[in-house]
């Protein structure tokens, strides 16, 4: 991983000209809370964040999109285990925008993410409506953490996390941590595996339960081992 370097809105600001996330080859922790306002595309790049305790915030239409050869290692170090990455939408001219933290684009089969730690949600009040994880292909390796998506807000219709887009293939492996909220399988291709003590699904306050589902007229691509 080699030598990890501060991360934090003013050294975004300088490199970048912008405040988002690293999207360089390297190793990255947060140094303090800050809110982004620019998105960023790892492209033939390993990228290691540590949240350390912090939280993002986001309204963009994503935090981190995935190009070809694209991989984000996620982390936190810090002992209460409270870093954040938060989205939420945004009103641009009577348009409203939907925030999402991680996008995929359709077609990059080679895009790579592995949740170790943290928290993937939305901020209070964000009116979110979109889905939170949009792996259109590539993979999604969850060990721990958490990502939430809050269903008790009606204004949320989206995922926690959409696996596959058309006819593409892509993977959500959930080892580790959990998933509150539901997650949508749409494409032949895509597959989803959950093992060991990893949870997945919420139910929430009104009553309403939401776990895996998938939009295809048969489904033979959800496993679950223990």
């Amino acid at each position: 991983e080699g030598k990890w370097e501060p991360w934090n809105g003013t050294v975004s600001q300088e490199l970048y000209g912008s405040k988002r996330l690293p999207k360089d080859e390297g190793s990255y922790y947060l140094t303090t809370d800050y809110t982004l306002n620019k998105d960023a595309t790892i492209k033939d790049a390993v990228v290691n964040l540590d949240l350390a305790g912090y939280t993002v915030s986001s309204s963009k239409s994503y935090v981190y999109a995935f190009n070809d050869n694209g991989k984000l290692n996620i982390t936190d170090s810090s002992s209460e285990k409270t870093g954040k990455i938060l989205c939420t939408n945004r009103i641009e001219n009577d348009t409203t925008y939907n925030g999402r933290i991680i996008y995929v684009i359709a077609g990059r089969t080679t895009a790579n993410i592995n949740m170790y730690g943290g928290t993937l949600g939305e901020a209070e009040n964000s009116g979110n409506t979109s889905n939170l994880i949009n792996l259109n292909n590539g993979t999604f390796n969850m060990y721990g953490g958490t990502i939430k998506h809050d269903m008790n807000n009606a204004a949320n219709i989206g995922d926690a996390v959409k696996v596959g887009y058309s006819a593409a293939s892509a993977n959500l492996n959930v080892y580790g941590g959990n998933i509150e909220g539901a997650v949508s399988i749409t494409s032949a291709g895509a597959k989803v595996s959950i093992s060991n003590d990893a949870k997945v699904g919420v139910y929430n306050e009104s009553g309403k339960s939401f776990g895996i589902y998938s939009t295809l007229t048969t489904v033979s691509n959800i496993q679950c081992t223990n």
